[in-house]
């Protein structure tokens, strides 16, 4: 654009000059013909001096033609130069504004991207702070979690130290047992020897009150009073070892 205003600026003054120089010439030449006639009509001249004064003239116009034409020569090369600067300047301008057209496209383009990145960047934040809600509730589950894991494991600790204190509770038990054992075997040997001296005291008893019968069974009768006395006499033994 600089060099555009460049080459007004310069092709302005060389045109006024050219037509200046035309008008100049073209005036010239005009009032020289009038001043011409008028002085060989006021000046009484032979007919030689008018040649001489014609041929001045004459002589005087066309070197102004000359100039004037060596002039316009002159412009005319340099307003062809500088024409075909500007057409140079113009190419190259509009070349600058293709180009600048092609970077305000792709502006556009980086612009619909830049909204469709600021959307997408939107999405993700709503994705992320969806993510980081669940995140918070998956962390208090996992807390929740942890403490009924913790309570579990106090849990399993107080059984297992139950389970501890039942397994010496046991021992102790298993260790009383076989302390006791013999004394138990004996209780059981006198409970039993007590039954049987209890249904041979029964039966004894029985044979006893059947009056009729008793002469028949005096033999019977002896004979289940010495197992019954046996029976005492072990059930003093099994007691006497129990103490």
């Amino acid at each position: 654009m600089q060099k555009s205003g460049n080459l007004v600026m310069i092709l302005t003054p060389l045109i006024w000059m050219c037509e200046l120089s035309r008008c100049w010439v073209i005036f010239n030449f005009v009032i020289e013909n009038i001043m011409a006639k008028n002085l060989l009509d006021l000046i009484p001249l032979s007919k030689e001096a008018a040649i001489v004064v014609i041929t001045a003239g004459a002589t005087v116009i066309a070197t102004a033609g000359v100039v004037w034409a060596a002039c316009d020569k002159f412009y005319s090369v340099q307003m062809a130069s500088a024409i075909d600067r500007y057409k140079s300047d113009n190419e190259e301008l509009r070349s600058k504004i293709r180009d600048q057209a092609k970077g305000l496209g792709q502006n556009d383009l980086n612009v619909v991207r830049l909204q469709s990145l600021e959307q997408a960047i939107e999405q993700y934040k709503k994705a992320l702070s969806d993510e980081r809600v669940r995140s918070v509730g998956l962390e208090a589950q996992v807390n929740q979690l942890s403490q009924g894991s913790r309570d579990v494991k106090q849990t399993s600790d107080s059984c297992a130290a139950e389970v501890e204190n039942l397994k010496m509770d046991n021992a102790r038990l298993n260790e009383y047992a076989l302390k006791i054992a013999p004394f138990v075997n004996k209780r059981n040997q006198i409970q039993v020897i007590e039954n049987n001296k209890d249904s041979v005291e029964a039966k004894l008893a029985e044979l006893e009150g059947d009056h009729i019968g008793r002469s028949f069974n005096t033999e019977k009768i002896a004979q289940l009073k010495r197992v019954s006395a046996e029976y005492q006499q072990q059930i003093l033994q099994l007691q006497q070892c129990e103490r």
